[in-house]
């Protein structure tokens, strides 16, 4: 469950005591349980993360993070002999 956003140590250690211990987990309390749980805003939106509703907006980064390179073989190696 940490692995979710918004999901810190203090959050993390509460979802335990419960035995709430994936993103799945998460999803299937109520989300009357997840504001007892974790507050009533906080509880809300974490209980909605964990089942897929996140109302943020997308936007895409404005530098670069990484840059790569490929390298192909001439002809198609089909087997794990031909990549030795």
């Amino acid at each position: 469950v940490r692995k979710l956003w918004g999901v810190g140590p203090v959050s993390e250690k509460k979802l335990q005591k419960e035995n709430i211990l994936t993103i799945g987990d998460l999803a299937d309390l109520s989300e009357k349980d997840a504001k007892a749980l974790l507050g009533s805003a906080v509880g809300r939106q974490l209980q909605g993360l964990a089942r897929g509703f996140d109302n943020r907006p997308v936007c895409e980064r404005a530098i670069a993070k990484q840059i790569s390179s490929e390298s192909t073989y001439r002809t198609d190696i089909t087997d794990k002999a031909g990549i030795i």
